[in-house]
């Protein structure tokens, strides 16, 4: 019987109504940057698809650089909508706010609400409507417990007007924002997952549940604090050269299109294996090219030739969801009319 790719010791069922066991569909790609039914597998427990998807897609699909790729692409997530890009902000004079993006590129900045007693007089930090609520909250709480608010000149304050009318207002119009581009936690767990998954629908269970395949699982469900010491080799922030451009297609119209490409280029049996990672055509998003072992699996060269239609890779258009089926026989034939790709 299969297994979670994710979790192997979880044997899949397909009971009803659906249980932490049960198989569920698992986009190689994020659905969310533009994944497709097209390119997924069931071979994934609902627990697991549900936990990870928390765990390591909502981190990976809003990095800075995919989630501007998901406004400028317009691409809704699951939930048919497409998440705000949200900044920390503070003013010259500490007060905290929120920056918030939205799909449609309107701006908002939101103070967010604060209350400081510290320097003895009452601080109340935030937008009008939420500054005279918590004015209401102070004078509210400080009848119940019998006190009274007075100015800094000794007049007693009894209602929201009284405070009004003696506050020092400080309008923030220049704030500083706090913006965190890259996490790279989130961007290793988000490639090594969809590395994992499509080593899984292209070199088959062989490889996902052998050592080879188990390296790279390490990194998808334990956090930074538990990853292997042995690191996959290649690279995961770079851009594709030459060698990689031409076997797998990655023309000019591909990268102003800003496709996804993630292929395993076939090589020699006993040899090192490797994928491929270009997710939106590499425009403002790094390319990735690391190892996965040795199991070449359904890629087992025989006779030193792969018959000319095995998949080797996949290509998504992120607007449609259009999934374009990249071959041994497309690879050689490009390699062959446009020159050595060493």
């Amino acid at each position: 019987m299969a297994k979670c790719i994710y979790w192997p010791t979880v044997t899949l069922n397909s009971d009803k109504p659906e249980n932490d066991g049960t198989a569920t569909l698992e986009h190689i790609i994020p659905f969310a940057v533009g994944g497709s039914d097209s390119l997924s597998t069931m071979d994934v427990c609902k627990k697991a698809n549900n936990d990870l998807g928390s765990e390591v897609d909502a981190p990976f699909c809003n990095l800075l650089p995919i989630a501007i790729k998901r406004h400028e692409l317009q691409i809704p997530g699951q939930s048919g909508k497409i998440p705000d890009i949200v900044w920390n902000a503070i003013s010259d004079r500490g007060a905290r706010g929120r920056v918030t993006i939205h799909p449609d590129r309107s701006v908002d900045f939101e103070l967010l609400p604060d209350v400081d007693t510290r320097a003895g007089n009452i601080v109340v930090r935030g937008g009008a409507d939420r500054v005279k609520s918590i004015i209401e909250g102070l004078l509210r709480g400080a009848e119940k417990r019998g006190e009274t608010l007075h100015s800094t000149d000794g007049a007693i304050l009894t209602s929201l007007d009284d405070c009004l009318q003696v506050a020092e207002v400080e309008i923030v119009d220049k704030v500083r924002c706090s913006v965190q581009y890259f996490d790279h936690e989130a961007w290793v767990r988000g490639l090594m997952k969809i590395a994992l998954g499509a080593g899984h629908v292209l070199l088959g269970p062989e490889w996902t549940f052998s050592s080879d395949g188990d390296l790279i699982r390490q990194y998808v469900v334990n956090p930074r604090a538990n990853w292997p010491k042995r690191q996959p080799r290649g690279y995961i922030y770079g851009e594709w050269p030459r060698s990689l451009r031409i076997p797998l297609g990655k023309t000019k119209e591909v990268r102003d299109n800003m496709y996804h490409t993630v292929a395993i280029p076939p090589l020699p049996d006993g040899k090192e294996l490797y994928i491929a990672i270009s997710l939106f055509g590499g425009v403002g998003v790094p390319e990735a090219f690391f190892s996965i072992g040795r199991r070449a699996g359904r890629l087992t060269v025989q006779g030193e030739l792969l018959p000319a239609h095995l998949p080797i890779g996949f290509r998504v258009n992120p607007r449609n969801r259009n999934v374009e089926i990249i071959t041994f026989g497309d690879a050689d034939a490009r390699v062959a009319r446009m020159g050595p790709s060493r």
